[in-house]
């Protein structure tokens, strides 16, 4: 388990929707990488799978869909080392520390 979440939000487009040569909106899709280890493979292959399905079914891709796409990674401090490979995967790679620390966890 590495910690691996996704989900995506649409964001309209500030082009006109009448203009067909223009996507209606862009959808970003998010994946978390909260813990890793000195090899997480098994994440970065689903990160670049799920990349792929997206782009084959955007706008992007010879217009099959109405929305463009971005691809988002919130990586943990601690799991920065693999940013870098998010990044070439083309996701814009979002390097963040905990939201709430251990420390602040009460019973």
């Amino acid at each position: 388990d590495h910690g691996v979440t996704a989900t995506a939000a649409v964001v309209p487009s500030t082009s006109s929707t009448n203009n067909t040569a223009s996507p209606l909106a862009t959808v970003a899709h998010v994946v978390s990488l909260i813990k890793c280890s000195k090899s997480v493979t098994g994440f970065l292959d689903a990160a670049a799978v799920f990349r792929h399905s997206i782009h084959q079914q955007s706008f992007a891709n010879a217009g099959k869909s109405k929305y463009a796409y971005q691809m988002y990674a919130i990586v943990h401090e601690q799991c920065e080392e693999h940013g870098q490979v998010l990044q070439r995967l083309g996701y814009t790679v979002l390097i963040k520390p905990p939201p709430v620390t251990v420390n602040e966890i009460q019973e």
